[in-house]
């Protein structure tokens, strides 16, 4: 079974970015900064079902299949925006990160609960993940999150 999920920076989300995302044909969308602090455009053949309004900021998370969404809960805290969505067999965490806050996974945030993905913008770089150099939120990301030892 073919699953696609896609997260993208929205950099400030239109009702026409919306449109260029629905051609995408994604089962699950996480936006980063749609720049909304009411519910952002509608996406068609998608549903929202969670996001964390801010004007400068924010996060969206979309899914085609809304029957199979089980639980949504915003997590973030201290800057660090975090959607979890519970769906049929999956979890997943979007993430947004601002330059400026740092890299600090919730220790109460578990993904020893079945299939997980954590997906999203973190602004942190780190030679593991293909560039040149690794700055602190990188070193931070490899150390506190639920990837730690990869």
């Amino acid at each position: 079974m073919k699953f696609n999920v896609t997260s993208f920076n929205a950099e400030g989300l239109s009702a026409a970015k919306g449109d260029l995302l629905t051609q995408l044909g994604t089962d699950v969308l996480c936006l980063q900064k749609p720049h909304k602090t009411t519910a952002p455009p509608k996406i068609p053949g998608m549903h929202l079902v969670i996001f964390h309004g801010s004007r400068v900021q924010g996060s969206d998370f979309y899914i085609r299949d809304k029957t199979s969404v089980k639980s949504c809960f915003d997590h973030s805290a201290d800057g660090l925006e975090l959607l979890r969505v519970k769906a049929n067999n999956i979890t997943i965490t979007s993430v947004y990160k601002p330059p400026p806050t740092p890299f600090k996974w919730p220790e109460d945030l578990s993904t020893d609960d079945g299939v997980h993905l954590v997906i999203g913008d973190f602004n942190s770089h780190s030679t593991n993940w293909g560039y040149s150099d690794t700055n602190k939120d990188g070193e931070l990301g490899m150390k506190s999150g639920p990837w730690k030892g990869a």
